[in-house]
């Protein structure tokens, strides 16, 4: 894991392996960071940041799966695509939690770190954090 100046872990804050912390980022008490989440700086979270993504803001949003992140860990393209599923299903698919949880199971071949995904969310106390399109994303 890396973690870059000033950043504000609160009590109980579980940063999972290889995850990226981003500078002046603030995090609520009892929030989970995700393996290989990537954290931009200048960010306050409340909520859970999933495995495998990249979350940044104020409040913290999810905008992406961490791609790069994916590949320099040496993990797959069957798996990347399959997280990308995973991804979609989860953010992007107007489903609510459980629904999309379930597609996700239907549909996507059960990676271990598909299964990560699921899991973290199924285990979330605080909530996971919402999906927001970058701003380059919302002007095309």
């Amino acid at each position: 894991m890396v973690i870059t100046s000033y950043a504000g872990i609160s009590g109980h804050v579980v940063i999972e392996d290889l995850a990226v912390i981003g500078g002046q980022v603030g995090f609520h008490q009892f929030v989970r960071v995700g393996t290989l989440a990537m954290v931009g700086g200048n960010s306050a979270f409340n909520k859970d940041i999933p495995p495998y993504t990249m979350a940044s803001g104020r409040p913290g949003r999810v905008f992406g799966l961490n791609v790069v992140g994916l590949r320099r860990k040496g993990i797959s393209s069957d798996v990347r695509r399959a997280l990308s599923r995973t991804f979609k299903l989860f953010y992007r698919s107007g489903l609510n939690v459980s629904q999309a949880l379930e597609k996700i199971r239907a549909e996507v071949e059960p990676h271990p770190e598909v299964l990560h995904f699921i899991e973290f969310i199924e285990s979330s106390d605080r909530g996971v954090c919402p999906w927001s399109m970058r701003e380059r994303e919302k002007d095309e």
